[in-house]
């Protein structure tokens, strides 16, 4: 009996960082998937006339206060009629506008 409890505490310490290890790796697996929808959603283009703030936020450049002011600028003004109008909204020139053209669209 004495022998059985000595392996069972011996295959409990060689077990154990295996749990470890699969934790880790479920972490890095999810992480890894964020990142791929985050990667995803960059890469289709944001329409700045539909978009909420949120949205407008993954864009590089766009933080909280440029972004509302893309939101205010557009209920106040209407949708946007080209993407160079976006250079109308205070806060965003000519190299935040460059960076966006691409992910952008009406």
């Amino acid at each position: 009996m004495a022998k059985c409890v000595k392996y069972v505490v011996a295959l409990t310490l060689l077990m154990a960082p295996l749990g470890g290890a699969l934790a880790d790796h479920h972490r890095y697996a999810q992480a890894g998937s964020e990142q791929a929808a985050q990667a995803e959603a960059a890469s289709a283009p944001v329409s700045i006339n539909t978009a909420s703030a949120e949205e407008l936020q993954a864009l590089p450049g766009i933080g909280e206060v440029k972004a509302q002011a893309i939101v205010d600028y557009r209920q106040e003004n209407g949708a946007f009629e080209s993407l160079e109008d976006l250079k109308q909204v205070p806060g965003i020139g000519d190299a935040t506008f460059d960076g966006l053209a691409q992910l952008i669209k009406l």
